[in-house]
């Protein structure tokens, strides 16, 4: 049903416009009509209800239709869920004086640049406006008409995106009226990350759901016969398996180590950090099965504890073999593999104990441990950079980190907060790295918002996370390329002369028609010794599995 709620004060009005608001009410609300009920306040609301109920295909989080009423009504019949009154807030819509787009020709759509909804949703003036609307107008008018549980333990939120935002910020800012959030693929940026881990606000009974994600490249792996989920990472280096507390990130997802006597303890523990979480590791060494490969003895770490400091609490399974003398030995550097590829449109890894590019033309990596760098990551040297398509003269060198763990795309903070970038972070939509191959052919590598089409033609996006990043161990003023000496005992130039890095997940270009998107992704090919990489487009594979097999590279040639 749709629920008429009293307008806000006249200025208020001026900056919270009114919106249509759904009311779900659970099966059996007016056969037991003494019975009370929690509330959950789901912003987008429009994206909550299927159509014949009234809702819209766009508009929200991910532009698409959630049927969240047909979910709430399987569970509760089923007995699954307790019953509860779901309030749906419809996102402003389109056309409003804060709506800007920049235009890009006669024959393409323009890009947004800032929406309403961006603003209502975030960690700002208006924000905090929108969410006092929903505490002290919205909600006194739903406890009114509906037989609710008005109290903040019985009071949830959700919401997709900035609408996951919206919802942290609603128990974050308004604990009196909020106990508990959902918070599905939420923008998180760094100032609220450092306030969260500064203070404590949520009341002590908050519960919160929140997850990220879900097109990270995985791949399952043997430790001593245990099996173990983790993400495949090139900006890591080391085999973590997660322990059997749950700290350590122990879940079904991921595996849980128990102790083994095939392994041998090490003796010795350390704190990694690396994929926004700092981990507490005990090092041990047994054999690993991978696919096809076996390995063995393989010195591994078993996580006992991880704090998170913004990034996802996941496994890693690290694809970075040099390192510096003071690390530990990587993975890698403990096998004989010499090359490998990660075929997104298969999901397949590929390891090989031969270079795989040979005399193909490829990209020359640049080794940024003389630099000051822990580990060789797979880095290579920016010519150009587009942000939302225009470009952005650079005063400085920039490096372009090839990273499948990371989540949306990471700056230096030094050019995150420069001149340079004409926008702040938020309003980036689509950022493009232009680097060259050996041949001098142009590459371009992308980071962008994923875009989608509604029903009614327009396009609606899934923001790009845009994290800045203080790197201070860059201390040359250009990368220096693998074997080219250096002389250590030179004074460094000044930091504003050192070049800045940019982190960012390998794939295509990006494209407004989802089905076109899914039909371009990359063949990513590094070989380790030459320091060389090839980025190619190929068609993807209807159907692809969740997660990546892995495959021994097999070849009769001699």
């Amino acid at each position: 049903m749709t629920f008429d709620a009293p307008a806000p004060a006249l200025f208020d009005r001026a900056l919270v416009p009114g919106r249509s608001i759904h009311v779900w009410l659970p099966p059996g609300y007016h056969q037991q009509p003494r019975r009370r009920y929690p509330t959950l306040y789901v912003h987008d609301g429009q994206c909550c209800l299927s159509n014949d109920e009234g809702g819209s295909s766009g508009g929200g989080g991910e532009g698409s239709r959630w049927d969240l009423n047909c979910a709430l009504s399987r569970l509760v019949t089923a007995g699954e869920i307790s019953p509860a009154i779901v309030v749906m807030l419809d996102s402003c819509g389109g056309g409003h004086l804060l709506d800007m787009d920049l235009p890009l020709g006669p024959e393409m759509p323009p890009v947004p640049l800032l929406r309403r909804r961006w603003l209502e949703y975030g960690d700002n003036p208006l924000g905090r406006k929108y969410i006092g609307y929903v505490c002290d107008v919205v909600k006194p008018a739903i406890d009114a008409k509906f037989r609710t549980l008005p109290s903040p333990e019985h009071t949830s939120a959700m919401g997709s995106s900035m609408g996951g935002l919206c919802a942290f910020l609603s128990a974050w800012r308004r604990p009196d009226v909020f106990a508990h959030a959902a918070c599905l693929s939420p923008v998180f940026q760094l100032p609220l990350i450092t306030e969260v881990a500064l203070r404590r606000r949520l009341r002590p009974d908050a519960r919160l759901y929140i997850d990220n994600g879900g097109d990270t490249a995985r791949a399952s792996y043997s430790v001593e016969g245990q099996r173990f989920r983790a993400v495949l990472d090139t900006g890591s280096p080391f085999l973590l398996v997660p322990g059997r507390l749950p700290a350590s990130g122990c879940d079904d997802r991921w595996g849980c180590y128990a102790d083994s006597t095939a392994s041998v303890a090490l003796g010795d523990a350390t704190t990694e950090g690396f994929g926004g979480q700092d981990v507490g590791v005990e090092w041990r060494r047994g054999r690993l099965d991978f696919g096809d490969f076996s390995f063995s003895p393989i010195n591994f770490g078993v996580v006992t504890s991880s704090v998170r400091k913004g990034g996802t609490s996941a496994i890693y399974l690290g694809l970075v073999r040099d390192r510096v003398p003071r690390v530990r030995p990587t993975l890698l550097e403990q096998t004989d593999i010499q090359s490998f590829q990660f075929d997104f449109p298969r999901r397949r890894l590929t390891l090989a104990r031969r270079p795989l590019l040979r005399q193909r033309d490829a990209i020359p990596l640049v080794d940024l441990r003389p630099l000051g760098a822990p580990v060789a990551q797979y880095a290579c040297r920016v010519e150009r950079l587009l942000v939302n398509r225009a470009e952005v003269p650079l005063s400085r060198p920039a490096v372009a980190v090839l990273d499948t763990g990371t989540t949306g795309l990471v700056l230096s903070d030094s050019l995150y907060q420069s001149d340079e970038l004409p926008l702040p972070g938020a309003a980036m939509r689509d950022v493009e790295v232009i680097v060259r191959t050996e041949r001098g052919r142009p590459v371009a590598l992308h980071a962008s918002s994923r875009r989608y089409r509604q029903s009614d033609g327009e396009p609606e996006e899934f923001p790009l996370i845009v994290t800045p990043v203080s790197l201070p161990w860059f201390g040359l003023s250009a990368p220096t390329p693998l074997g080219t000496p250096l002389n250590f005992d030179s004074s460094l130039p000044p930091a504003d002369s050192a070049p800045r890095p940019i982190v960012l997940r390998p794939r295509p270009a990006s494209a407004l028609d989802p089905a076109a998107q899914a039909r371009r992704q990359l063949q990513l090919t590094v070989d380790l010794d030459a320091m060389r990489m090839s980025a190619v487009e190929a068609p993807a594979t209807p159907g692809s599995a969740e997660s990546f097999g892995v495959r021994r590279w097999w070849s009769q040639r001699p």
